[in-house]
């Protein structure tokens, strides 16, 4: 598979069906492809300059020994399911649901001035007596015991920021494990989702802390199949026991995917409980097709999915900002279908209900040219005192108080600005909620707008300026008019250009099989996006099946050999490629199609 640093990698599906006539899809629907972003904290295995090999689980295949292959195998277990030696097989998404997970690496080389991209990692922000070893992570019950998690996100996504086209979605920490208040260390399967929740999900953003393999692999819990980061994943992609009445939350079938904890039900002291029910599956499948971003793969081919994002990264823990009025991350999402965008302000702590009138002020200007758009004084004049931003077109303030929130859009129009009317926005007040309770950890200030005033379009950069602050009533025996002050900006520079951003168009590489295929024959597939001029191994699960080399583009018509003994159903396969000289990569995730004129088994 993967070997020093990250190779270019195209991993995707196949699914063999009985007869030639039938359908290459997913049951008849499409399979939905889920980019994951992984980062692991400092004083985890994963995370050691030379990791303790974790074993691959198939046998004459190398073990997983970097912090790529290992993170990667992770999500493909998850994936692919996993075949113990002599038992049956454990069905993992991608058979039950038509669900690929895939690596968020989207056209690195554009980033880092060419240096390599590799999964990354980021530093414990607190260990050490009741914080538990480096590694260890404060589980977070509430929001006055989440600092950590919260702090471990905003690292991770600052990381992902620097090196990748950023993107919304799904990032999973890998930790070491957790402990309690007083440092005792948690069980070994104890994992954590937080899911963000309220209105109707303008923002799709999950985070996954799961405990390093290296301690459920070999340990009492022996999770060879990845069921502890699968049932997580089942809590990120809508079966979230914060929801009343959730689907599988939390079954008694210990067969289940969603039963409380990985369970042996075979006596092989390996966990095998990955079943999903069909309610499950539907829901599974809701929520990745709404997932910013996913692919679409219909048969032949792979589309980007209609709902797009982007993020920024503030500085957090300001001298003198208030837990509530500081700004962590600011996510954006462009839905090309409804023709919306939301734009985001994601705090670092939830906000009281006796903290009075708070504001959230987010200024984007559209055409990227400060000449352009409103001027400070027009900021001043709708009540935004103390900012130099220049040339916004669009102008959004959020105001808080007790626990509600109300707001305004202004729109820049012919010299001025001009109040939307209220059908064409809505605010909403989200809660980040762990997946297993009902406590917030902390809010996120959000406003969703028809985009025919707001006038986004995708690969259009954007300046964007987000402030936040409290609005001071006067003494009622005093009156004078009341005034914002600010507590916190994304570009706290006195020019206050504003940071320069974009939702820009997936780039991951693709495969598609050209035709049918059968088993114990060859099939045309078409490889793009891959790294030019270099050597590809293809695989079947674990074997090796094909050799071959890319073009100067980085693409490839190969003839993928299908072993004879190929069973039906979904199968993972995998392309690794040479890396080129700045150990930079590419993968991409395909399910390949095809049928097979006889069964075979």
């Amino acid at each position: 598979m993967f070997t020093g640093s990250l190779l270019v990698v195209a991993h995707f599906h196949f699914q063999i069906v009985p007869d030639a006539g039938a359908a290459a899809a997913f049951n008849g629907q499409d399979v939905f492809i889920v980019p994951v972003s992984w980062c692991a904290l400092n004083g985890t295995n994963v995370a050691a300059a030379t990791p303790t090999p974790i074993p691959s689980g198939y046998p004459d295949t190398v073990n997983d020994n970097n912090i790529d292959t290992i993170l990667w195998r992770r999500h493909e277990r998850a994936t692919d399911g996993y075949q113990p030696p002599n038992q049956p097989y454990i069905p993992g998404f991608q058979s039950q649901a038509g669900i690929t997970f895939r690596s968020g690496i989207d056209k690195p080389r554009e980033f880092g001035g060419g240096a390599a991209v590799h999964f990354q990692k980021v530093d414990d922000p607190t260990f050490g007596g009741t914080n538990g070893d480096e590694g260890y992570v404060r589980a977070p019950e509430d929001s006055s015991n989440a600092q950590e998690a919260v702090d471990i996100l905003n690292r991770c996504l600052d990381k992902w920021r620097d090196v990748n086209r950023p993107r919304l979605g799904i990032f999973i920490i890998n930790v070491k494990g957790f402990v309690d208040g007083q440092g005792i260390r948690l069980p070994t399967g104890a994992a954590v989702t937080m899911n963000l929740r309220g209105g109707g999900e303008p923002i799709y953003q999950k985070l996954i802390l799961v405990p390093d393999n290296m301690n459920t692999i070999g340990s009492g819990i022996n999770d060879k199949a990845d069921l502890i980061l699968a049932h997580e994943l089942g809590h990120a992609l809508g079966l979230d026991c914060s929801i009343n009445n959730a689907p599988g939350c939390h079954t008694t079938d210990p067969l289940r995917l969603m039963f409380f904890g990985p369970t042996d039900n075979n006596g092989d002291s390996i966990p095998d409980n990955s079943l999903l029910t069909q309610v499950e599956i539907d829901r599974v499948r809701s929520t990745a097709s709404r997932i910013s971003p996913h692919l679409i793969d219909p048969p032949g081919r792979t589309t980007n999915g209609p709902i797009q994002g982007t993020f920024e990264v503030d500085q957090i823990h300001e001298e003198n900002v208030t837990s509530f009025l500081d700004l962590s991350v600011l996510p954006i999402e462009l839905n090309t279908a409804e023709n919306k965008v939301s734009l985001g302000q994601q705090l670092l702590d939830v906000i009281p209900g006796n903290t009075g009138l708070l504001q959230y002020w987010t200024l984007v200007d559209i055409d990227n040219n400060s000449s352009t758009g409103a001027t400070p004084q027009m900021l001043q004049a709708i009540g935004l005192q103390q900012t130099n931003f220049q040339g916004a077109e669009l102008v959004v303030r959020g105001s808080v108080v007790i626990g509600r929130i109300t707001g305004a859009v202004w729109q820049f129009v012919n010299g001025n600005l001009e109040q939307l009317p209220n059908e064409g926005f809505r605010f909403d007040l989200l809660e980040n909620k762990l997946a297993h309770g009902e406590i917030p950890i902390y809010h996120t200030i959000s406003v969703t707008i028809n985009n025919e005033f707001s006038n986004f379009a995708l690969d259009q950069p954007f300046a964007i300026q987000a402030i936040t602050g409290r609005v001071i009533q006067c003494d009622p025996d005093n009156p004078c008019p009341p005034t914002f002050v600010p507590a916190d900006k994304l570009d706290v520079t006195a020019n206050e250009h504003g940071t320069v951003s974009g939702v820009s168009t997936p780039l991951f590489p693709t495969c598609s099989p050209q035709s049918y295929g059968v088993a114990g024959q060859r099939v045309e597939v078409q490889v793009q996006g891959l790294l030019p001029s270099s050597p590809i191994h293809g695989l079947l699960g674990p074997r090796q099946v094909f050799s071959g080399n890319t073009d100067s583009r980085g693409n490839a018509m190969i003839q993928f050999p299908v072993p004879p003994d190929a069973s039906p159903g979904l199968h993972l396969v995998t392309n690794t490629g040479a890396k080129d000289v700045t150990g930079n990569a590419l993968d991409s995730t395909k399910r390949w199609s095809f049928s097979t004129t006889t069964t075979t088994t």
